[in-house]
């Protein structure tokens, strides 16, 4: 599967595109729509190159909920799974008991899971709980 471009649009909402690299709320360098890949201080991108940066940075993220959800998804809730591994990182999706319940068919459960991931160094961030909320709807095919 991929990523829809309803997802995209969220995605790009949530993570405001920069054209210069600033440190984002846990101090890693970042730009563009949340890349942060060998990105430095007083670094400057075109939006193209933003654009780029994105549709590149979602191949890894649909890659593993492609490998790692054997069950069908719908595209939902595949968008919901892609913009939170996208926003927490590949390796906090695999470790995350949502992961774990979907693989176990708890959908329902599953869906409550995304309002968990709120907080940036122990704090909660209203952005993340308003992209958390978005990611919970679209999982359940609310939006």
């Amino acid at each position: 599967m991929r990523t829809s471009e309803i997802c995209i649009n969220a995605i790009k909402g949530f993570e405001g595109c920069e054209l210069e690299s600033y440190q984002d709320s846990v101090g890693i360098w970042t730009i563009g729509w949340g890349h942060t890949k060998e990105v430095s201080p007083n670094q400057s991108i075109s939006l193209t190159q933003a654009e780029e940066y994105l549709k590149s940075d979602l191949v890894p993220c649909e890659l593993a909920i492609n490998r790692l959800i054997h069950s069908p998804l719908t595209q939902w809730q595949f968008d919901a799974c892609v913009s939170l591994s996208y926003n927490i990182g590949i390796g906090n999706f695999t470790r995350s008991t949502l992961l774990s319940l979907i693989q176990k068919g708890g959908i329902s459960q599953a869906s409550r899971e995304f309002l968990r991931w709120d907080k940036a160094e122990g704090k909660t961030l209203p952005g993340l709980t308003t992209r958390r909320n978005w990611e919970m709807k679209r999982f359940l095919n609310l939006i």
